[in-house]
């Protein structure tokens, strides 16, 4: 009897620290990887979710009003320029692991309310001229349209209150 006592206790204690490991590896291990990517030109965006196995799924796509705009008058100007804003690395239980973030002045349109509302209170040429400062490039010139933007959305905002 008393042999046993002790084989049951190293046993207990083995089960538990082999849980513990188990747990520990668990939670490190990327399950999934969110991506997201914006379009510099006409700030659409697009995303999806990449397995540790290679598989994608959940794929999405945000149309912009500019893109809209640019395929409906300027089929032959429009070009995407695609840049990565998000890569969040997450373990099974969803929680995040890590992060890749990019740095682009039209990912904060995702936050502009009332983005299409403002957008159609431009008039052709506005928008033209949106999408133009937009493919230029120029960080300053397209961090100071989308202040306004986002400024003219809260705007609209306040006013359907």
């Amino acid at each position: 009897m008393e042999n046993q006592r002790p084989k049951r206790w190293f046993r207990t204690i083995s089960t538990l620290l082999i849980a513990a490991c188990a747990l520990v590896v668990v939670l490190s291990f990327r399950a999934f990887t969110d991506y997201a990517y914006v379009c510099e030109n006409t700030a659409s965006r697009k995303g999806h979710r990449q397995w540790f196995l290679g598989l994608r799924t959940g794929a999405w796509y945000y149309q912009s009003p500019i893109e809209t705009f640019m395929q409906q008058t300027h089929p032959d100007k429009l070009e995407h320029r695609w840049m990565s804003y998000a890569g969040t690395g997450k373990n099974i239980f969803g929680q995040s692991m890590s992060f890749g973030h990019g740095k682009s002045p039209l990912s904060q349109l995702r936050f502009a309310r009332d983005f299409e509302s403002y957008i159609a209170t431009l008039s052709p040429e506005m928008r033209l001229e949106l999408y133009h400062t937009f493919s230029t490039g120029d960080y300053a010139a397209v961090q100071a349209a989308v202040d306004d933007i986002v400024e003219g959305s809260w705007a609209i905002t306040l006013d359907q209150r």
